[in-house]
């Protein structure tokens, strides 16, 4: 389980390492986010993958100011 005060709330993953390409994404934040904005959890939940995915790909913690790797 990951700690509260360690994840924002308005996180739906993280990257645990660009090294050794570990990153985790936060199925209840996913599914918290999307009852909420009325969508259906799986796009959310593919978008946050490739989001994180992105992350390891290009071997970066940056994000872009449009796309699939904005920050929010």
């Amino acid at each position: 389980m990951v700690r509260p005060n360690v994840v924002a709330t308005e996180k739906l993953g993280f990257v645990i390492s660009l090294e050794q390409g570990h990153a985790v994404v936060l199925f209840d934040a996913v599914q918290n986010l999307a009852a909420s904005r009325f969508t259906n959890p799986a796009n959310l939940l593919g978008l946050a993958m490739a989001h994180e995915m992105g992350h390891l790909l290009l071997q970066a913690a940056a994000h872009s100011a449009a796309g699939v790797m904005r920050a929010h």
